[in-house]
């Protein structure tokens, strides 16, 4: 069994636990990112798992038992390339739809039928060198809209309810994950996303109707970005912006100009970080951060509420190539657990224990 301390002012103390009953999928599945939803409506938090990057593997919707583990899978159509998925309801209907970003081909939706299955698929959006899709109401009409990041090519919007308006943002950027949040507090959606490239990562303001006329150019210094994650780490109000790069990762904090010019630097070189999440982890009204590396242990950062973080190691497979991880709740106790996409190796849940509960949730 393995332990990683995390103690809070507001709860007991709780370790991050995990075994090897705790690991799921496979290593030749070149996992890449993990979304975490009800997809079956039974109550818990199933994993919806991505794989392939560069090559045709089969998704998959892994459906939990209650207690964070994932012992059953449906395939989620034929075998692709992916990179990331959407978790959205299209078409209003109370189901729970899912968008993936194919590497070189169309992406695809694919429209919940409930009870964890999904319709064969269709084509939406364009073919390219697409990372990241997410969506989101961007022109305030009631339909959700679906943002495409693309890598050396310009990314788009594709806007809804058919999906067939497209307009584009960037140009040959290196773009990856994206993220979308209310950056400038103007009342609409923002674009937030991390570039691999040296021009540095970017913010495309709303102009209230889905135009994305202004940018906002993140400290280029800070470049070789791969995910991004938008939260208010500093309790000021104002959203601030997390990078996980191919080297020390990065918070940009949302100053009353939005010129993001204090940044706070927060891991090492050597990580190789592929993936972020934030979410309460210690149940304290701060927001932490969960890092996935390649080749190095997994990290998390416990947010003393303004800003400054404790890093803790998570020690699984030190040789692990994590490309995602995600936050949520996957037994039921009300504390977030952590889930992590592995390629090469099995993918792992990392469950949130007292030190009294953890063997006994490990054993079940």
């Amino acid at each position: 069994m393995i332990l990683v301390s995390c103690v809070s002012a507001a709860e007991a103390p709780r370790v991050f636990v995990t075994n090897e009953y705790f690991t799921f999928g496979s290593p030749d599945y070149f996992s890449v990112a993990v979304k975490l939803a009800d997809f079956d409506s039974d109550g818990d938090l199933d994993a919806l798992m991505v794989n392939g990057r560069h090559w045709a593997r089969q998704d998959l919707v892994f459906f939990n038992n209650g207690d964070g583990r994932f012992l059953t899978a449906a395939p989620l159509g034929e075998q692709a390339s992916g990179y990331s998925p959407a978790v959205v309801d299209l078409n209003h209907d109370g189901k729970d739809d899912i968008v993936i970003a194919r590497d070189r081909i169309v992406s695809q939706r694919f429209m919940g039928l409930g009870n964890g299955k999904f319709d064969t698929g269709r084509s939406v959006g364009r073919a390219g060198p697409t990372r990241a899709v997410v969506s989101a109401d961007l022109d305030n009409d009631g339909e959700e809209d679906l943002v495409f990041s693309q890598r050396g090519t310009a990314s788009y919007v594709a806007f809804g309810p058919d999906f067939e308006t497209i307009v584009e943002f960037g140009d040959s950027e290196q773009y990856v994950r994206l993220a979308i949040a209310d950056i400038d507090c103007d009342g609409d959606l923002d674009i937030v996303i991390a570039n691999l490239g040296a021009e540095g990562s970017a913010i495309y303001l709303n102009d209230g109707t889905g135009i994305f006329d202004q940018l906002i150019r993140l400290n280029p210094s800070y470049g070789q970005a791969v995910d991004i994650a938008v939260a208010d780490f500093d309790g000021d109000g104002r959203p601030d912006v997390a990078v996980a790069r191919i080297a020390e990762n990065v918070i940009f904090l949302n100053d009353a100009d939005h010129t993001f010019e204090k940044i706070i630097v927060f891991g090492f070189e050597n990580e190789r970080s592929y993936g972020i999440d934030v979410g309460d982890l210690d149940r304290d009204g701060d927001i932490d951060i969960a890092i996935a590396n390649d080749g190095v242990p997994n990290t998390i950062y416990i947010n003393s509420g303004d800003a400054t973080f404790e890093r803790q190691i998570l020690q699984d497979d030190p040789n692990a190539r994590s490309y995602g991880v995600t936050i949520g709740d996957l037994n039921g106790d009300g504390f977030a657990d952590l889930v992590y996409a592995n390629s090469g190796s099995m993918s792992r849940v990392y469950l949130n224990a007292t030190k009294e509960t953890a063997a006994s949730m490990l054993s079940r």
